[in-house]
C-alpha cells in the first residue's frame, strides 16, 4: 500500500501537472507526470500496486497529448481559413508527431485518424481554392476538371453524409463555372441573332443548354435552362412566320399542294420548339391556319396503314404469333404517328383516339396470352419460365400508346414479376426458417442472403421494400440468434463498454474545443455514436431475453429487458431511441408466461404477468383478456366480465372477449347476456364456430331446445367434425322423445371421438335394442287386433 507521506507527493505532482496542462504548458505538465512515473518506481513496492499507479499516470500524459492535438488543429484550422494551407499542413504534421506519442493503441490510431480527416478536409479546401483562381485566369475547363477530382475524394470521405457541407460547396463552385459558360455563349449567340444569323444563333444556344445539363441540381440550373428554351423558341416562332404567310397565300390562290409544304415546313420547325405556353400558342395557330390543308392529306396516309393492320388482327389466333402482333403494331403505330401530326380538330382527336385504342387492343390480347403461359409456369414453380413470360408481355405493354407513368398495365405486370419473385423467396425462406428453428444459423444466412439477391431482380416498388424489409429482419435474427447461441455475449459485452469509454473520453476532448461551432459539431457527432453503441447493445439485450424466455427462464429474461430499459433510457437521439420494440417484446413473453401460469391453474401468477405487461401499455388487450381468463378459472366472475369488458373498451372487435364473457355469464346462469355476448362474437366474424357452440349450450340450458337444436345444426355445417356438437345435438332430440335422430346423432359423434365411441357405444346399441324391441311388440299387437277384426 502506498504510504500515506508518498501518496501525499504524488497528489502534489498531479496537481503541478494539471495546473501546467491549463496553461497549456504541455511539455512541462507531461515532464511533472514523467516525474510522477520515477517517484512510483522508486518508492512504490506491491508490484501491482504499482503496475495501477503507472498506468493511471500514463493515461492522463495521453489525456494531455489529445487536448495538445486539439490545440495544435484548431491553429491548423484557422490558417485553413486564412487559406494558408502550408503552414495548415506542417501544423498537422505537429499534431500527428504528437499523436505518434499517445501510449494506448486505439486512441492514438483514433487521434491519427482525426488529424488525417482534417489533413484532407485541408486538401479539400485548397483545390476548392485553386479552382477558383483557374477561373479568375479564365482557364474554365481546368477548374471544371480540378472541382470534379475534388468531388470524387470528397464523395469518398464523406461517403456516410453525401449533403456534407464541404460537398455542397463543390457543386456550387462547380454550377458557378458552367455558368461562366453558358454567359459567354449566350452573348455569342445574341450577335448571331441580332445579325440574322438565326439557325447559328441556335446551335449556339444550345449548345449554351447542353452545359446546363451538366449542372448539379440548383435554382441556378432551373432558370439558366428555362431562359435558353425561352430564347431559343422564341427564334423559331421568328421563322415560323413567313412560312405561314407563305402557305395562307398560296391556299388563297388554290394552289394547294405548295401550301401544304409551307404548312409542314411550320409545323416541322413548331415540333422542335420546347414544351411550354409558347410553343402550345404557336401550335394553335399553325393549326387554325392548316387544318383544312393538311388534314385530308393526312387522313389519306393514314387509311392504307390502318386496312393493313386490321388485316393482320383479323387472322385466327393472331395472338400466338409474335411476328404478326409486332407487324401490326408497326403498322398502328406508324398511323398514330401521321394521326398525331394532323392540325388540332376534332377529326385528329377521333383519329388519335380509335388508332390508340387499335394498339391497346392488339397489346392487350397478346399480354393476355402471355400471363396466362405464365400462371401456368407459376404453378409449376418454374419461377424462370414464369418470370420470362411476363418480361415478354412487358415489352409488348411498353408498346400501348401512352405514358409510362400512366400506363396500368404495364405497372400490373411489373407487380406480377414481384409477385412471382416473391413466391419464389418464399419458398427459399421456408427452407432458411427451418434452419433457423434447428438453430443452423450459417446454413439460415446462406439460405437468407440468396433470397436477398433474388429481390436484386425486382421492380422498385412497395412489393421490393417489404421483401427486403422481411429478409432483413430474419438476417437480423440469424445474426443475433447465432451470437447468443455462442455465448459471445460477455466478450461483445465488453466491446460495448470499452466503446463507450473511448467515446466518453472523446466528449471530454471535445468539450475544450475553443471554436464554438465545432466544438457543438463534434459534441453531437460524439452523441449520436454513443446512441448507436447503446441501439446495438439492446439488440442484442433483447434477443437474449427473448431465447431465455422462449426457454421458460422467464425470470432471466425479464431482467434482461428491464436492463434494455435501462439502456434505452440513456440514448437522446431519435434516431435510434426506442427503435427497438422492447417494450412489445417483454410484453409478449409476460403473456406467454400468463398462458403457460394458467395452463398450470397458477391463476394468481398469471394475472400478476398480465398486470407487468398493462404497466409497459396500458392498452395491451391480451394482458385484460387473460386476466379475464384467469379470474373465470377462480370462479371470480364479475372481475372477469369486468376485465372482459376492459378489452373490448380497447377494441370491440375482439370475438374472444365477447366469447369468453360470454362463458362466464353461463357459468352465472345468466344466459340471456350469455347469448347476447355470443351473437356480438358472430356478428364480427360469422363463422366463429366456438360461439356458434357456446350460443346452443346456453339455449340448451334455458330448455329452448328447438333453438339449441337449429344452432348446434349450424356448428355442424361450418364444422362437419365437431364431435360434441354432434352429441349435444343427439342429447337435445333425446330431450325431445325424437329417438331415431337423437341415435343418428349420438352415433356420429362417436364416428367422430373415439374416447365417445367407448363411452357411449354401448348405451347407444342397448338405446337402439329397446326401441326395436319395443317396435317389434307392438307390431305383433297390432297384427293380432287387425287378424280379430276379420
Amino acid at each position: 500500500m502506498v504510504k500515506k507521506s508518498d501518496l501525499k507527493k504524488l497528489n502534489s505532482i498531479m496537481e503541478e501537472s494539471e495546473a501546467l496542462k491549463g496553461e497549456r504548458k504541455y511539455n512541462k505538465a507531461v515532464e511533472k507526470l514523467l516525474e510522477g512515473i520515477q517517484f512510483i518506481e522508486d518508492r512504490v513496492k506491491e508490484p501491482e500496486e504499482k503496475r495501477d499507479e503507472i498506468e493511471n499516470l500514463k493515461a492522463e500524459i495521453d489525456q494531455i497529448y489529445v487536448i495538445e492535438i486539439i490545440d495544435i488543429t484548431n491553429r491548423a484550422y484557422n490558417f485553413m481559413n486564412e487559406n494558408d494551407y502550408d503552414r495548415a499542413y506542417k501544423t498537422y504534421e505537429e499534431a500527428m508527431r504528437i499523436a505518434d506519442k499517445i501510449e494506448e493503441k486505439e486512441l492514438r490510431d483514433d487521434e491519427i485518424e482525426e488529424i488525417n480527416n482534417a489533413i484532407t478536409h485541408n486538401q479539400l479546401e485548397e483545390t476548392i481554392y485553386k479552382a477558383g483562381v483557374l477561373v479568375k485566369e479564365d482557364r474554365y475547363e481546368n477548374a471544371i476538371n480540378v472541382l470534379k477530382d475534388t468531388l470524387i475524394k470528397a464523395q469518398k470521405v464523406y461517403k456516410t453524409k453525401p449533403n456534407h457541407e464541404i460537398i455542397d460547396r463543390i457543386k456550387n463552385t462547380t454550377n458557378e463555372v458552367y455558368s461562366r459558360q453558358v454567359t459567354l455563349l449566350t452573348e455569342q449567340g445574341d450577335k448571331l441573332k441580332a445579325t440574322g444569323n438565326h439557325y447559328e444563333a441556335i446551335e449556339t444556344y444550345k449548345d449554351a443548354l447542353k452545359i446546363t445539363e451538366k449542372f448539379y441540381e440548383s435554382d441556378l440550373k432551373t432558370t439558366q435552362t428555362i431562359n435558353l428554351k425561352t430564347i431559343i423558341n422564341q427564334i423559331y416562332s421568328t421563322l415560323i412566320e413567313p412560312l405561314l404567310e407563305k402557305g395562307k397565300s398560296l391556299y388563297s390562290q388554290n394552289n394547294f399542294k405548295e401550301a401544304v409544304k409551307e404548312f409542314e415546313s411550320a409545323l416541322e420547325v413548331a415540333r422542335k420548339m420546347f414544351e411550354s405556353e409558347q410553343k402550345e400558342k404557336v401550335m394553335r395557330n399553325i393549326n387554325s391556319v392548316s387544318a383544312d390543308a393538311l388534314n385530308p392529306v393526312y387522313l389519306s396516309r393514314i387509311e392504307p396503314l390502318i386496312e393493313k393492320g386490321k388485316e393482320l388482327t383479323g387472322r385466327e389466333y393472331y395472338a400466338q404469333d409474335l411476328t404478326i402482333v409486332n407487324q401490326a403494331i408497326r403498322d398502328f403505330t406508324e398511323a398514330l404517328d401521321i394521326a398525331e401530326n394532323m392540325a388540332e380538330s376534332k377529326e385528329k382527336e377521333t383519329q388519335v383516339s380509335n388508332i390508340s385504342n387499335l394498339i391497346k387492343k392488339v397489346c392487350l390480347t397478346r399480354i393476355d396470352l402471355l400471363r396466362d403461359n405464365s400462371l401456368r409456369k407459376l404453378a409449376q414453380k418454374d419461377y424462370e419460365g414464369a418470370v420470362n413470360e411476363l418480361y415478354a408481355a412487358i415489352s409488348i405493354a411498353k408498346k400501348i400508346p401512352i405514358r409510362e407513368e400512366e400506363n396500368e398495365e404495364l405497372n400490373k405486370l411489373k407487380d406480377s414479376v414481384n409477385k412471382a419473385f416473391s413466391s419464389q423467396i418464399n419458398e427459399i425462406l421456408v427452407e432458411g426458417k427451418a434452419f433457423l428453428t434447428q438453430k443452423n444459423y450459417n446454413e439460415a444466412l446462406e439460405i437468407f442472403t440468396k433470397a436477398m439477391d433474388i429481390t436484386n431482380k425486382m421492380y422498385l416498388n412497395e412489393i421490393m421494400e417489404e421483401e427486403i424489409a422481411k429478409i432483413k429482419s430474419l438476417i437480423y435474427q440469424a445474426e443475433l440468434k447465432d451470437l447468443v447461441g455462442r455465448g459471445d455475449l460477455v466478450e461483445e459485452q465488453k466491446k460495448f463498454e470499452k466503446e463507450l469509454e473511448k467515446l466518453d473520453k472523446k466528449m471530454e476532448y471535445a468539450k475544450t474545443i475553443v471554436d464554438e461551432q465545432r466544438r457543438f459539431e463534434e459534441m453531437n457527432k460524439i452523441k449520436l455514436a454513443i446512441d448507436e453503441v447503446h441501439y446495438s447493445e439492446i439488440k442484442l439485450i433483447v434477443e437474449q431475453a427473448n431465447q431465455l424466455a422462449d426457454s421458460r427462464n422467464y425470470l432471466d429474461s425479464f431482467e434482461f429487458f428491464e436492463k434494455a430499459i435501462r439502456v434505452n433510457d440513456l440514448i437522446e437521439s431519435s434516431e435510434y431511441k426506442d427503435k427497438v420494440p422492447i417494450k412489445t417484446n417483454y410484453k409478449n413473453q409476460l403473456i406467454n408466461k400468463a398462458k403457460k401460469e394458467i395452463e398450470t391453474n397458477n391463476f394468481d401468477h398469471a394475472i400478476g404477468d398480465c398486470e407487468k405487461a398493462l404497466e409497459l401499455d396500458s392498452t395491451h388487450i391480451n394482458a385484460y383478456f387473460y386476466i379475464g381468463i384467469a379470474n373465470s378459472h377462480k370462479a371470480q366472475y364479475d372481475e372477469a366480465i369486468a376485465s372482459f369488458k376492459k378489452a373490448l373498451d380497447l377494441t370491440k372487435n375482439h370475438v374472444k372477449s365477447w366469447n369468453h364473457m360470454g362463458l362466464v355469464y353461463t357459468k352465472k346462469k345468466e344466459y340471456d347476456e350469455a347469448i347476447e355476448s355470443y351473437e356480438k362474437a358472430i356478428e364480427i366474424e360469422p363463422i366463429y364456430t366456438e360461439a356458434f357452440f357456446n350460443m346452443a349450450n346456453a339455449y340448451k340450458l334455458k330448455n329452448q331446445l328447438n333453438k339449441a337444436i337449429d344452432i348446434y345444426k349450424k356448428v355442424t355445417e361450418i364444422e362437419p367434425d365437431h364431435a360434441m356438437a354432434w352429441l349435444f345435438l343427439g342429447h337435445c332430440y333425446l330431450e325431445k322423445n325424437e329417438y331415431f335422430s337423437a341415435v343418428e346423432s349420438l352415433e356420429k359423434s362417436t364416428s367422430l371421438d373415439s374416447r365417445l365411441e367407448q363411452e357411449l357405444n354401448r348405451h347407444i346399441s342397448e338405446f337402439k335394442d329397446s326401441i326395436e324391441n319395443m317396435k317389434e311388440n307392438i307390431s305383433k299387437s297390432f297384427d293380432n287386433k287387425l287378424n280379430s277384426l276379420f
